[in-house]
This record gives structure tokens, sequence and C-alpha cells, in this order.
């Protein structure tokens, strides 16, 4: 658990990288019961440098500094093949740059896909090391974000973040 600008995140990790980040909660307290929700603490392990290397990125990142998350190491754990396929593909959307949900099926190779592609999106376990915000609908629109109309608000932040930070460093 640990506060940013944003909120309180959680970072989990197995002996193999990291198996789940949350986005940020107001509280202490909601973002630890999201996370006990979620994760069965007798199947992870605390692999404290992984942990404090994903922190140090995901608060760089959040001070809008433009971050290379695709060294992480992540764990996707028993995930389908297709989730993992979208899941690695949206980790190379670009800082500061949108696609839609048809540009990653298409890019995972199945152009009818764009349905599937948001339900992986809505399922993504690493928000921010996998920058599913980055995901929108085809006619430029927002759209939902991790399943959630309610959450809406963090994907405008986060979306917002980085295209100031790219303003500012012009």
């Amino acid at each position: 658990m640990f506060e940013t600008v944003l909120g309180w995140m959680s970072i989990v990790t197995s002996n193999n990288g990291i198996v789940r980040t949350t986005l940020p909660a107001p509280s202490k307290s909601e973002a630890l019961e999201h996370i006990r929700s979620e994760v069965k603490s007798s199947q992870y392990s605390n692999q404290e440098s992984r942990i404090l290397e994903a922190k140090k990125i995901i608060a760089l990142y959040l001070a809008g500094k433009s971050t290379e998350t695709n060294f992480i190491c992540l764990d996707f754990g028993h995930a389908n093949t297709f989730s993992v396929n979208v899941w690695k593909m949206c980790r190379k959307i670009p800082f500061a740059e949108t696609r839609s949900y048809l540009w990653l099926a298409n890019m995972v190779g199945n152009r009818r896909a764009a349905r599937a592609v948001g339900q992986a999106m809505a399922r993504n376990p690493l928000p921010i090391l996998i920058p599913c915000h980055r995901v929108i609908l085809s006619s430029g629109k927002i759209g939902g974000f991790m399943g959630k109309v309610n959450r809406v608000d963090i994907k405008t932040k986060l979306i917002t973040l980085e295209s100031s930070s790219v303003l500012n460093n012009l």
C-alpha cells in the first residue's frame, strides 16, 4: 500500500513478477479492501525489490513523467492467451497517445474482436503498468474504464495527465 497524488494504491507480487496493481482509492482502508477482495495472500510473495521498482515508476508517472514500463516483469497468472496478447499490445501504446479497441483488436489479429478487447481491458489486473486508459472508442469518446462507469473519472485524469505532461515539455 502506498499513497499517490490520486489516492492510495496497492501492488501485489509473485515469484514471477507483479500480479496486481489497483487504481487509486480515496483511503488506505478502501484500497486495502479492494485488494483483499481480489487477491488471496497465500498465492503470492512479497518481492520487495519488485514492489519498490513499481512504486517508483508509478510515482514518476503520476508526477507527469513519461515512464517506460515494458521492462517491469509482470505475472499474468492464469489469464487466457487472448487477454495476455491484448495486454501486451496495450503496453506498446506510447505515452500520451490513445488507440481504439478496434485498433487493438486488429493488432492482436482479430479485427472483429473489439468487444472482446474491451472485456480484456475491463479485466486488466495491472492498471497503469498496462495502460488500458489509453484505449478509447473508435468515435474518440472515452468509453468505460476497468469495467466500471464510475471509474471514468480516473481514466480522464490519466489521459489529461499524459497530454498535459507532453504540452509542458514542448
